[in-house]
């Protein structure tokens, strides 16, 4: 009998996540980001690493969406806007943590200004 989905494992390996392949896509756009940020192996460019930065947030990543908010606030790589900064900012709060909490006192800032 002919499966319809012949890309699909009939039976995913046990363990096996479909959102794998999405959070490492993701891992390695935020990895990209740092290295064009810092210049490891690539030239530095803060446009290029906002760019992989941006498509990292858009996937959810928290690192990537404090990252984005903290190159708008400072303009590097971007041209400066505070209420875009906020944005990527509430983004990466809304997930909590560590990166959350640290970026609510940040809007928490600007906002009471």
């Amino acid at each position: 009998m002919l499966h319809l989905d012949q890309n699909r494992p009939r039976h995913p390996a046990k363990g096996h996540s479909r959102q794998q392949p999405l959070k490492q896509q993701t891992e390695c756009n935020t990895t990209l980001g740092y290295a064009y940020s810092h210049g490891h192996g690539v030239p530095l460019d803060n446009t290029i690493s906002v760019f992989w930065w941006k498509k990292s947030a858009d996937q959810g990543n928290v690192y990537a969406e404090n990252k984005v908010g903290n190159a708008y606030y400072q303009g590097i790589g971007v041209p400066k806007s505070y209420a875009k900064a906020i944005y990527w900012w509430k983004k990466a709060a809304a997930h909590g943590g560590k990166l959350g909490r640290r970026d609510q006192k940040k809007i928490d800032r600007l906002e009471h200004s």
